[in-house]
């Protein structure tokens, strides 16, 4: 039986990245939430790395799975 209701553990884990990410931003990245009230909703953006093939590049829409229920 699964359930559809976002996991405890999910949230926190999502939270405490989120909150980490915002205090200590990686070089090359910027991450934003899509709505305040859903954290498994991100927009990551990526900009590519000088003296690469992707340098000057900008790389917005790439999605990844969560798992948000428990089974």
């Amino acid at each position: 039986m699964s359930c559809t209701v976002p996991t405890s553990s999910a949230l926190r884990a999502l939270a405490l990245e989120y909150k980490s990410l915002q205090e200590e931003p990686v070089e090359g990245f910027r991450v934003k939430l899509l709505g305040e009230d859903n954290l498994f909703e991100w927009e990551v953006a990526i900009f590519g790395p000088p003296d690469t093939l992707y340098q000057g590049g900008y790389f917005k829409d790439i999605h990844f799975k969560y798992a948000t229920t428990t089974t």
